[in-house]
């Protein structure tokens, strides 16, 4: 199933007056996304989930699960770039993504325990924490 007939179906993915799907919500939503994972290496969990949850009213849960995809296919495109301009030291990626992929498994798994508030305030305290560490941090 594509991503916009997913969303069709999905009522957290409504325009707020006329309960019919905001394609240009989406639309927009991917080219910031896409726009900061190529610009500064982010821009998918960190800037489409917030959004997912509070501009489309997303729950946290599929907000978080549909991030994901979204993630990889923007990151596929932006390391392409990256890769065309000999910036990816692959021994780096590889041993990053094998801790990634089992970080990634046990995270998935917590979250289907976690309370959706639980879950907004973690992923709130990692945002805090990060841009706290970019402006502060040596």
């Amino acid at each position: 199933m594509s991503a916009l007939a997913a969303a069709r179906r999905d009522p957290g993915i409504k325009g707020r007056q006329s309960g019919r799907p905001a394609w240009w919500r989406l639309a927009v939503l991917g080219l910031g996304a896409g726009f900061a994972n190529g610009f500064l290496g982010t821009g998918g969990g960190s800037l489409i989930v917030p959004l997912l949850v509070f501009w489309l009213r997303t729950p946290e849960r599929p907000a978080h699960g549909s991030a994901l995809p979204a993630v990889m296919l923007t990151s596929v495109v932006s390391a392409v770039v990256y890769m065309r301009h000999a910036f990816v030291n692959w021994d780096l990626s590889l041993k990053v993504a094998l801790g990634g992929m089992v970080g990634a498994y046990i995270g998935a798994k917590l979250t289907q325990r976690l309370h959706p508030l639980l879950l907004r305030r973690i992923f709130a305290f990692f945002m805090l924490v990060a841009a706290v560490r970019m402006l502060w941090g040596r």
